[in-house]
């Protein structure tokens, strides 16, 4: 196909879908690859950075409202985006020209000479375009009131209630805009629809589009600055857009990308990569020419969710006797073992540490529950005691005889594997008995059941340092209920209305207590008019987490990545600072990186 042809997306639906499993960000550790050797800067062809990212290009597809098998990693590297989040709090861009905001609305505008791998403008109708979609496609949920066009470069974001700077900002991290021409039909259609059912029949035709990696490619629909121009099952090679606007900057002429598998240590250790995930302790990097370029306090934590629909579990005690007994160091220790740069959580906020000062404060944090961090044998049976329980011959048994028992969903992966055996270990000596189920394939499918005791998952999959992910209504985050209910429980048994203690760190509620609605607060911070509002939210949703434990956060990831400092640099001047979630990829995806 000639760039610039004229391809609508009903042409698209005819060329068929492509089968297969989608993937969420966040979803994976990242690093993992399979390869068949290769040519980078480490391994042979200087002048080509080479690297692990994302799925195979045959395996994916290119419509962002479409999850199935959307590539959404590789999707990320191959076009410019809008924002990112940044380690201090902070929303910025490399690509837009400006984002104002004023009370509910928020003006953003791009650079005027930009354009798609075919040549066509990037102009103010494609984000239009992407953010009207996203906006009927949830049309119920949505934070927004509408989008408008105020000139070819320029669009107006309103939002439904006033939100504060900062999350009017977010609002834009990790959100794609898309090619008018391809989009154009269901963007008519939705706005033709009179009734909820006529915009429900057109986002059901919408999450069948499909748009196959040679399509996407060969029609020039990417903005990135390197363009794939041969791929296969295992890797892509893709090469520099030379008037692309970011091209200015490196002299990189392309990027061999292998894509996500099982021998990526391999390949690290075999000097075949110019960029890895790495340990600060790895000692193996002595004999390549990868150094640690950076380390930072990342976005995501892992936990366990804890379902209280377990009569035991919906005892405040017990669940706080898991929390004494779980070995948070050995699960760190673990976790370390199975690829990750982690460390125990200290304190049980849920939230990420290292945002505790801005969101919480010393005041608030020092006055907490300050639960074990090594196993605690001795403290989990007062909590058991305490709550009606008694040992038995080595085992614990329930006020009304039952032995306790608890079933664990994890993943197959070491990385969740090792930390789970060594949980589910900790609580067998301690007399609890437990059965691990360990699973691999449509492990998020199996989760959303809802039918385990305790359930790992990540804490968090959008790289956003701020509480409005951690406190997200959801599995990533914690997931309450419906916040429009006010009675009853959610999926997991967790009470839509509540009480907890109105003093701060109190382990008893004493007279009336506090009522609060922890659904209802998720999305109260979503919308939150201030920072204020934002920390006094903050504030009371991390005082509920610590007192009624709806998930333990065991671990915080630390991101150490790896550049192949013998060969290659990143440019000293790099604005915005690149304290993101993948500073190398972000480095070398926007002409940031130069060859030594």
């Amino acid at each position: 196909m000639e760039d610039g042809s004229p391809w609508t997306r009903r042409k698209f639906v005819e060329i068929g879908a492509i089968a297969g499993t989608g993937l969420l960000a966040g979803c994976t550790n990242g690093d993992d690859a399979s390869s068949d050797g290769g040519n980078g800067g480490a391994g042979g062809e200087s002048d080509r950075f080479t690297l692990v990212v994302g799925r195979p290009l045959p395996e994916v597809q290119f419509n962002p409202f479409n999850i199935q098998n959307y590539g959404q990693t590789i999707s990320t590297y191959l076009n410019v985006g809008l924002a990112n989040g940044h380690a201090d709090g902070t929303v910025q861009s490399r690509f837009l020209e400006d984002i104002s905001t004023d009370e509910r609305e928020m003006t953003i505008s791009i650079p005027e000479g930009w354009t798609y791998w075919n040549g066509d403008e990037i102009t103010a109708e494609d984000l239009y375009t992407a953010f009207e979609l996203k906006r009927y496609q949830n049309y119920d949920s949505t934070s927004y009131e509408s989008h408008e066009i105020v000139d070819d470069y320029t669009v107006k974001r309103t939002f439904k209630s006033p939100v504060t700077p900062t999350l009017m900002q977010a609002s834009l991290v990790g959100e794609p805009f898309v090619h008018s021409e391809l989009f154009s039909d269901y963007l008519e259609d939705y706005e033709d629809a009179s009734s909820a059912d006529e915009r429900e029949s057109v986002t059901e035709e919408l999450i069948q589009y499909t748009i196959s990696a040679e399509d996407y490619i060969d029609g020039g629909y990417g903005t990135g600055v390197y363009r794939p121009t041969e791929w296969n099952s295992d890797r892509a090679d893709a090469e520099l857009v030379e008037d692309h606007p970011m091209a200015e900057s490196t002299d990189i002429p392309g990027v061999r990308i292998y894509a996500v598998g099982g021998e990526t240590d391999a390949m690290a250790r075999n000097n075949t990569l110019d960029r890895a995930g790495v340990h600060p302790d790895d000692t193996w990097m002595e004999s390549t020419d990868l150094e640690i370029e950076r380390t930072i306090n990342w976005f995501r934590a892992q936990k366990f969710i804890l379902n209280w629909n377990n009569k035991h579990l919906s005892n405040l005690n017990v669940r706080r006797a898991i929390m004494a007994i779980m070995p948070l160091e050995a699960m760190s220790a673990a976790a370390n073992e199975g690829g990750y740069n982690a460390e125990p959580t200290q304190l049980q906020t849920g939230l990420r540490e290292s945002i505790h000062g801005e969101y919480l404060g010393e005041d608030f944090t020092e006055q907490l529950i300050e639960y074990p961090v090594a196993s605690d044998p001795e403290a989990a049976g007062e909590y058991m005691r305490a709550a009606g329980y008694s040992e038995e011959g080595g085992s614990w048994v329930s006020p009304d005889g039952e032995q306790v028992s608890f079933n664990i969903l994890s993943r197959s992966n070491t990385g969740q594997a090792l930390p789970t055996t060594a949980f589910s270990d900790a609580l067998n000596r301690f007399g609890i008995e437990t059965e691990v189920n360990a699973i691999g394939e449509d492990y998020y499918t199996t989760l959303q059941n809802w039918e385990f005791d305790m359930g790992w998952v990540w804490h968090v999959a959008s790289a956003l340092w701020h509480p409005t992910s951690y406190f997200s209504n959801d599995f990533y985050g914690v997931r309450i209920g419906d916040p429009g209910e006010t009675e009853g429980t959610g999926e997991t048994g967790i009470p839509l209305t509540m009480t907890i203690p109105s003093e701060i760190g109190a382990e008893e509620i004493s007279g009336s207590g506090q009522e609060i609605r922890p659904a209802q607060l998720s999305n109260d911070l979503r919308s939150a008019e201030s920072t204020e509002r934002v920390r006094e939210i903050t504030r009371t949703l991390s005082w509920w987490f610590n007192y009624s434990l709806p998930a333990i956060a065991y671990i915080q990831e630390n991101q150490t990545r790896a550049l192949d400092t013998t060969n290659f640099e990143i440019v000293s001047d790099t604005q915005p600072p690149l304290n993101v979630s993948e500073p190398i990829m972000e480095a070398l995806f926007n002409g940031r990186i130069r060859q030594k």
